[in-house]
């Protein structure tokens, strides 16, 4: 009786131990996902400057090709390949924050499926301790009729003795 009580004792506080350390990784995968997000809108911010930057370059090389047409052509195509780079960065940028975001949500939507799953396990760890704590009372009484038992027949085999004497 005891050593199953014992078991699903140690076996609540193994849980317990174990729902902390989820609940540990869920707010490691949080703040994880936030620095990421963070990151990634810094670098999103860099590029639309950046961008900004290009098409000002873009406007005074412009007015450098009215006063150098031949240098101009090549360096207005250097202006554009940059700033082409610049939005492709940005679409990167912005599709890597897309892809963050989704991994933060997939993180928190994970804790919580481990918080109801543990959860569950708790409360069928709590019924099995309560069914091995009838088990005991039970054991005890069956107990308790035994040697009850054992009194009537010593009892009985006294008086046998005594109306044979």
């Amino acid at each position: 009786g005891v050593e199953p009580t014992f078991a699903a004792a140690k076996l609540g506080a193994e849980l317990e131990v174990l729902d902390a350390r989820i609940r540990e990784l869920h707010r490691h995968a949080s703040d994880l996902g936030d620095t990421l997000c963070s990151h990634a809108q810094k670098v999103t911010d860099v590029a639309a400057e950046h961008t900004n930057k290009f098409q000002a370059l873009e406007g005074r090389l412009d007015e450098m090709h009215r006063q150098h047409a031949g240098l101009s052509a090549e360096v207005g195509a250097q202006g554009r390949r940059l700033l082409e780079a610049a939005t492709q960065q940005t679409a990167r940028s912005e599709a890597i924050d897309g892809r963050l975001r989704g991994l933060h949500l997939h993180a928190e939507n994970l804790g919580s499926d481990l918080g109801v799953r543990l959860k569950r396990l708790q409360e069928q760890v709590t019924q099995q301790a309560a069914a091995l704590g009838a088990l005991d009372v039970q054991c005890a009484d069956w107990g308790r009729q035994a040697r009850h038992g054992g009194d009537v027949t010593a009892r009985c085999q006294a008086l046998s003795e005594e109306l044979q004497r």
